[in-house]
């Protein structure tokens, strides 16, 4: 019986360490010496769909443009002078890397995430008095729910300009409760944020980027690579080649940054966006819509979202990393726009996933100018839509309904219709 369960035991060993083997070898991470060549690897992409995405990267401002496949680079390409070394803007994407940022500096100790945020910025951060001051925490900030007013300028961070709203909105994406986060990791880090980042990131995992001025904003800088180091690091939960940098387990700071942070909108985490939920609100924006955020991505994707179509996708089922640096893509007027859904299709086709030709169907809907009852023949039943007036705002959300029908409410004018904020037509009701 004794030898019985030895044989046992050391079978039990032996698939364990065969688990460990193969789950090391699933993620590969590149060295943190910059100057060493990181793996690549043929994942057996369909040479068109990669032309078709080259072609749509190029034609839309793209300055960088990098795919992970468990951690190797699958595709890399760059446009115009750009090189790996050239160093772009996040713009609101590095609203990912500050949060991350928090999350480690609360298991450093310098600061607390319930805590709030006076306790860092000083009494008087606001014009609200008192009462709003002892009640916003420092959460408050990472999920857009101060209650700052945003009717003026919601980039400016002189307390005169931060006053409450009156209407109590649940969550508002304002920039100026963001970049408060950044005077306070700046302030209670020991040597500043720069140096916080080197010793937390730069040596431990590669990466390298540092935070610029630009007005009252704050906006982080690296190159494409760096950007992918991120994305892999928090693709792998905070670990990087079995260093743990941030923990990640059930309740940690972790877990509650890359999941829903607050029952106003279900797509945002702590300044991470998340595709897969029943409904989305977007920045500068009220109004709440139905249906994923991408509804080209995989579910499960998380995202940082920056002006001019700065994109970092990461996604658990597939193992991969997005990286998108560049110019405006034109495709959309949002931070989640139709850039995104475009490039997913793309995206998708690189491996049969989806129909290049179905997604690149864009016969315009019918009859134009239309009393409201009209046809999209390139939409699918149960695609959502959005009509937008000529000042960008969201005047009518629905559903296409079978055969490519909708039926428009709005009043006679110039509008633009948006098919789950992707192909945009421009339409006449009389």
């Amino acid at each position: 019986m004794r030898g019985f369960r030895i044989i046992v035991k050391r079978l039990f060993l032996a698939f364990a360490l065969l688990l460990t083997t193969i789950g090391s070898a699933q993620t590969y991470f590149p060295p943190i010496n910059n100057n060493q060549p990181w793996d690549t690897v043929n994942a057996g992409y369909n040479a068109q769909a990669v032309q078709e995405l080259n072609t749509f990267l190029d034609t839309t401002g793209t300055k960088a443009f990098i795919i992970l496949e468990n951690g190797k680079i699958a595709h890399e390409v760059y446009f115009d002078s750009f090189t790996q070394d050239s160093l772009w803007y996040w713009a609101s994407a590095g609203k990912t890397m500050t949060a991350f940022l928090i999350g480690l500096a609360e298991a450093d100790g310098h600061l607390a995430v319930l805590q709030n945020s006076k306790a860092y910025l000083g009494s008087g951060w606001s014009s609200c008095g008192s009462t709003f001051e002892d009640s916003t925490t420092v959460r408050k900030h990472l999920t857009m729910t101060t209650g700052l007013d945003y009717s003026g300028n919601t980039d400016c961070t002189d307390p005169s300009c931060l006053t409450c709203s009156s209407t109590s909105e649940p969550w508002y994406y304002h920039n100026a409760a963001y970049t408060l986060l950044y005077h306070m990791l700046d302030s209670v880090t020991p040597f500043g944020i720069t140096n916080y980042i080197l010793g937390k990131l730069t040596f431990t995992t590669g990466i390298t980027g540092s935070y610029i001025p630009l007005g009252d904003n704050r906006v982080f800088i690296s190159n494409a690579r760096s950007m992918a180091r991120f994305g892999l690091l928090v693709l792998a939960h905070g670990d990087w080649a079995g260093n743990t940098i941030m923990n990640s387990g059930p309740g940690s700071y972790f877990d509650q940054m890359v999941n829903t942070s607050q029952s106003a909108n279900e797509s945002y985490g702590y300044l991470w966006w998340l595709n897969g939920k029943s409904s989305y609100r977007l920045p500068q924006s009220t109004l709440v819509f139905p249906g994923p955020l991408i509804p080209n991505a995989p579910s499960d994707l998380i995202a940082g979202l920056g002006k001019n179509d700065q994109k970092l996708y990461v996604v658990p089922s597939q193992n991969r990393v997005v990286v998108r640096l560049g110019n405006d893509g034109g495709q959309g007027l949002f931070a989640a726009s139709g850039y995104d859904n475009q490039l997913w299709a793309l995206i998708n086709a690189l491996d049969g996933s989806t129909s290049l030709e179905e997604w690149n169907s864009d016969e315009p809907p019918y009859p134009n100018p239309s009393s409201g009852s009209l046809v999209i023949p390139s939409a699918r039943e149960g695609q959502s839509y959005q009509l937008l007036n000529i000042y960008g705002q969201v005047v009518e959300q629905d559903r296409v309904m079978a055969e490519g029908r909708v039926q428009l409410n709005a009043g006679p004018g110039l509008y633009l219709l948006q098919i789950d904020h992707g192909r945009t037509f421009k339409i006449i009701l009389e």
